[in-house]
């Protein structure tokens, strides 16, 4: 049911009824049938679709450089039947040129205008412009496709339906489509029939040919978004648009294949495990630094222009080990988005500090960048990165990437972040986002951030005094034992840590919540252990509580609901 795909219809093959080059959907009959030696293999550098059926052999591949915004497709139809077969292909692509966000009453398609035409290949074109007129944030999208046997054409996605849908297109039936080659102008030019503007386009040909017993087919195509050109930001030049073309030649896209397997097999060589368990060793050795560069490539997935302060120190923290000059830059990026005062935006613009933040007052992100600084400096040796100067987010004054990391000290340690328990002020939120109006009115407070702050004073003291530059060592300690103080009086009767104070002056996550509920929690408590605010007998204690979390499919965070 993908929006691209190859619709295929063969005189005598299938009865004549159209069926696609991944068999799905099944345009008649029962819709659950299958080719034969059907077969789906998905490699990091390319994905392939293979079927016979009834003397056909489909060939689909997708392919994704290592550069650019291109997506190459290639279909290859083989004729294994033994007699001439009159061949229909309808190579088919709904766009989705959409801005990120819209307004509720809105569609995307009032803003689009589409187009085809005729350059030596077939070629597409969609241009987005912007709901409000801002014309930096203009796009375009081109599809360039097989010019050879390429008979008609059709641009209008509600036309290409008719009374059909998606799955069961009408034109696909017909023995042509709406628009002939004529129709069609030079790349960018809309006149007559060509285009279509406030309503949904669809990019679809009809390719007419006939296969001759052992014969081949192949069509190709290539998806882009090319840049818009200042200062009008408007479609781009031909010669800019024409430049994903060059995958259509054998050579090039070959390069450009063993480019990006080389690219995965440097990133699978980083670490690697051998064991009995082939399943194992695959998990290891190439999904987890695959999923690892997609996390940090696409930061989550979430196309805000923003990364969470505390994702992305997650996030490199993991990436570090695979690309430590990636992770350098998003670190230095991290830090000189850092406020005056220590603390952190919940996230950060992908622009740097000129960009624009998200200022909700979450509390923990200064914790998790300075664990990922440890976790840098600990696994590179690069301590030079400390010494480096960064601007701040409020200011133009540059000072080093430690001075940076004591400030996030300075800003847990700070008498007015301090609650009445003598524990960090939860504010905004800390790592559970769920509880992020606990403090808004400045009374709450977080045992898992005072745990965290206790942590990060250990870890910057080891780091600085590593470097050559050490601190007074002895007053952070003493701010330290002052906070593992705080969290041990909120061990309660039931053996296990409170999690959190409310400005309602209620604990949460507690051996009595507001509800009347024991609720132990597991992040203020494994915290504890690690900041060792937790004696021997405490630890112990707080370990049978946890147990009582534990269900079929591991561990809950918290419990009750």
């Amino acid at each position: 049911f993908s929006r691209w795909l190859i619709w295929l219809q063969c005189d005598g093959i299938n009865g004549g009824t159209p069926f696609t080059n991944f068999f799905r959907p099944v345009a008649s009959g029962n819709p659950n049938r299958e080719p034969e030696n059907l077969n789906i293999r998905f490699t990091p550098q390319e994905a392939v679709y293979s079927y016979d059926f009834e003397g056909l052999h489909v060939r689909t591949t997708f392919f994704i450089p290592n550069r650019g915004t291109d997506i190459h497709m290639e279909c290859t139809v083989e004729n294994h039947s033994g007699r001439p077969l009159g061949l229909r292909m309808t190579p088919v692509l709904v766009p989705y040129v959409n801005p990120a966000q819209l307004a509720p009453w809105d569609k995307p398609e009032w803003y689009l205008k589409s187009g085809f035409g005729r350059q030596g290949e077939a070629v597409f074109w969609t241009q987005l412009l912007n709901a409000a007129s801002i014309r930096e944030k203009r796009r375009a999208v081109t599809l360039w496709t097989t010019g050879e046997d390429a008979r008609s054409f059709e641009i209008s996605l509600e036309k290409f339906l008719g009374a059909g849908d998606l799955s069961n297109p009408e034109s696909v039936y017909g023995e042509r489509l709406r628009l002939d080659s004529g129709a069609g102008r030079g790349y960018g030019e809309l006149a007559g029939e060509n285009q279509v503007a406030g309503y949904p386009p669809v990019y679809a040909v009809r390719y007419e040919t006939t296969l001759e017993p052992g014969g081949v087919k192949t069509i190709q195509q290539v998806l882009s978004m090319p840049e818009c050109p200042a200062p009008e930001y408007g479609l781009p030049s031909l010669e800019t648009a024409k430049k994903p073309l060059a995958l259509f030649e054998a050579d090039v896209l070959k390069r450009e294949k063993n480019a990006r397997r080389a690219y995965f097999q440097k990133l699978f060589s980083k670490r690697r495990i051998a064991t009995r368990d082939a399943v194992l060793n695959q998990y290891v050795n190439e999904w987890l630094p695959l999923q690892m560069d997609w996390v940090a490539s696409l930061d989550r997935g979430w196309p805000t222009g923003m990364r969470g302060a505390r994702d992305c120190a997650n996030d490199f923290m993991g990436e570090l080990y695979l690309e430590p000059g990636w992770a350098r830059e998003i670190l230095l990026l991290l830090f000189e988005c850092q406020r005056s005062d220590g603390w952190f935006p919940r996230q950060i613009s992908t622009l740097g500090r000129k960009g624009k933040h998200d200022l909700r007052a979450f509390v923990d992100a200064g914790a998790f960048a300075v664990e990922f600084l440890n976790e840098y400096v600990c696994v590179t040796g690069d301590f030079v990165v400390l010494r480096q100067k960064v601007k701040w987010l409020d200011g133009e004054e540059e000072d080093t990437i430690l001075d940076h990391a004591v400030r996030v000290l300075s800003y847990y340690t700070d008498p007015q972040n301090i609650g009445e328990h003598g524990l960090c002020k939860i504010r905004g939120g800390d790592w559970l986002d769920a509880v992020n109006r606990a403090g808004l009115e400045g009374r709450g407070e977080s045992v898992m951030v005072t745990c965290q702050a206790v942590m990060s004073i250990s870890y910057v003291c080891d780091f600085a005094e590593a470097a050559g530059m050490p601190l007074p060592r002895g007053e952070w300690e003493e701010k330290a034992r002052a906070f593992r103080e705080a969290v041990k009086k909120t061990f309660n009767r039931e053996g296990f840590f409170d999690g959190l104070f409310t400005d309602k002056g209620e604990w949460l996550f507690s051996d009595h919540d507001p509800d009347g509920a024991c609720r132990p929690y597991v992040c203020a408590n494994a915290y504890a252990i690690l900041a060792g605010a937790a004696d021997a007998e405490q630890r112990a204690s707080v370990l049978r509580a946890l147990r009582t979390l534990k269900d079929e499919a591991g561990y809950r965070l918290y419990a009750p609901p």
